[in-house]
């Protein structure tokens, strides 16, 4: 089913298109998950008295189309009805889950007018043949990551490694992999891997290279353009703390940052590594 936006032989309803006007196709999609399968719950309202009729008489329907990528699953479904569940089994799906919709004609529609066409349409009817698109709803984008890591195991996504560039002394992130890459000087580098085995002073290592890494993380996401959060939203990093903040009810979105800001989401996700690392340092005469 194509969606060019752009060429269309007769109107379509969609918000990236000004054919109509005072109009409204768009949908909302909730899911759970139950007893091995996931249910989508689709609502979609529409809101434009000619089609509204023509769905009444059985010549259009609602289509929604469900893929998943990851697994290659795809699907469409129909119906007229304002409420629709669907169930598909958890093993057919995975990672990203992109949810289309659609207005289509169910049978060939001769001389079709709408009261609501944009005035350039005035005085014009459409000849439109069955399976035709008459409305796109906006593409929906859900995530369905059924082994994401367990909560508070973020270190388990990071790496730490070493600087080539020897004149280089700051540290450095590199988001490129499936892991979040910290990159030290070759000092830094050797106190670290010392430390990282003593318990006692990993709570201090996640407060002084984690917790700034995410800061860093969060901010990059609050300040960058959609795309390339897109391009982000595929690394394995980005799924976890993603799912580790959704446990608590927290999206990881520009919302989000903008509502709690990077420096408090970073001690929530890790929690609260400063207090932890002080008191791990405040039993400094105890044995290690």
């Amino acid at each position: 089913m194509g969606t060019n936006y752009s060429h269309f032989p007769h109107p379509i309803l969609s918000k990236n298109r000004d054919d109509y006007i005072d109009s409204k196709f768009e949908i909302k999609v909730d899911i759970k998950e139950i007893a091995g399968k996931i249910l989508f719950v689709f609502e979609y309202l529409l809101d434009n008295v000619n089609l509204e009729k023509l769905l009444k008489e059985d010549q259009i329907e609602i289509v929604y189309r469900i893929e998943c990528s990851e697994t290659m699953y795809r699907e469409i479904f129909t119906t007229k009805e304002s409420k629709h569940e669907v169930f598909i089994e958890e093993s057919y799906l995975n990672g990203k889950i992109e949810i289309s919709s659609y207005i289509v004609a169910k049978k060939d529609l001769k001389n079709y007018k709408n009261d609501l066409f944009h005035p350039d349409y005035e005085g014009l009817s459409f000849d439109i043949d069955r399976a035709n698109i008459m409305g796109i709803g906006e593409k929906i984008t859900i995530r369905l990551d059924k082994d994401i890591e367990e909560l508070y195991n973020i270190p388990s996504i990071i790496t730490i490694s070493k600087n080539k560039n020897e004149d280089e002394k700051e540290m450095k992130i590199n988001l490129d992999g499936d892991k979040i890459n910290i990159i030290l000087n070759k000092e830094d580098y050797v106190y670290q891997q010392n430390l990282v085995t003593v318990s006692k002073f990993q709570p201090v290592l996640h407060a002084m290279i984690i917790m700034p890494a995410l800061i860093y993380i969060f901010k990059l996401i609050q300040e960058t353009d959609e795309e390339y959060i897109e391009v982000l939203s595929e690394k394995r990093w980005f799924k976890v703390i993603d799912g580790v903040l959704r446990k608590m009810g927290i999206a990881l979105d520009k919302d989000s940052i903008n509502k709690y800001g990077a420096y408090k989401l970073s001690q929530i996700i890790l929690d609260n590594p400063i207090n932890r690392a002080l008191s791990s340092l405040a039993l400094g005469d105890e044995e290690i």
